[in-house]
């Protein structure tokens, strides 16, 4: 996983009040790293799983968990796929023509897993990732759930995001917008 997305997710942590409790969750070895590292590299699965293990320590919301992932695509999205998402705003663009995509923006954050995209009607689709160890994270899950409807949500006035199925590397997300 790229260190950007969890330097990220870790600072919408803090910047949410959660901290303190993250922190003392959160594994010693993994905590090293995560403080040693530079954005933009790639981090091992093993320190992933460590950060997604403390979040999942925390017992938040999914509310409050979709929040954070909302606040960590914010944070992200001028450093992964800014300049890609503005040349679509200018053209008109939406979500239609980006959720075509989203396998190469994936590759860029992570290695391994895939994304499956399925037009449902003209607002609405299905995505299923397969692949990600990752998923067995209440917390990811319901993360990526709120990072991915910040990501359809530039190029929409507002996008909702459901989680339809789960398993321990995979997840299934619905999405609509208006």
């Amino acid at each position: 996983m790229r260190s950007t997305v969890l330097l990220a997710s870790r600072s919408c942590l803090v910047d949410a009040g959660h901290g303190p409790r993250y922190d003392a969750a959160l594994d010693p070895i993994a905590r090293r790293e995560l403080d040693e590292v530079v954005a933009g590299v790639w981090l091992p699965l093993e320190v992933a799983r460590a950060h997604y293990r403390a979040c999942d320590s925390l017992n938040l919301s999914a509310s409050a968990i979709t929040t954070i992932g909302r606040m960590t695509n914010d944070r992200m999205k001028g450093i992964l796929y800014g300049t890609f998402i503005r040349v679509f705003q200018e053209a008109g663009g939406s979500p239609w023509n980006v959720l075509p995509q989203w396998q190469r923006f994936w590759d860029r954050a992570y290695d391994g897993g895939a994304m499956r995209v399925t037009k449902l009607g003209p607002k609405d689709a299905r995505v299923d990732l397969i692949g990600c160890a990752l998923c067995e994270s209440h917390y990811y899950r319901q993360a990526l759930r709120g990072l991915s409807a910040g990501f359809i949500e530039v190029l929409c006035t507002r996008a909702y995001a459901t989680e339809v199925a789960s398993s321990l590397d995979g997840v299934s997300y619905r999405y609509q917008w208006a």
